[in-house]
């Protein structure tokens, strides 16, 4: 990922921030649909993702499945 001003992020760092984030949702876990929100969400601010959706999403998933 590259976010909006141009910081590069590898698959590892974007799970382990993944985990970050579904961490701070507590017991519950993040909401039906964390990483597609995650991923529009980076896309409508400017972000890039050269290794295309799919990737960020595998990340973003496994992410929230080192966070439970």
């Amino acid at each position: 990922m590259i976010d909006p001003n141009g910081k590069k992020y590898t698959r590892k760092e974007m799970a382990q921030m993944a985990a970050g984030m579904s961490a701070s949702f507590g017991e519950k876990g993040p909401p039906a649909g964390f990483c597609a929100m995650s991923y529009k969400e980076g896309v409508d601010k400017g972000g890039k993702f050269p290794a295309g959706k799919a990737a960020f999403m595998e990340a973003c998933e496994e992410g929230v499945k080192l966070a439970s």
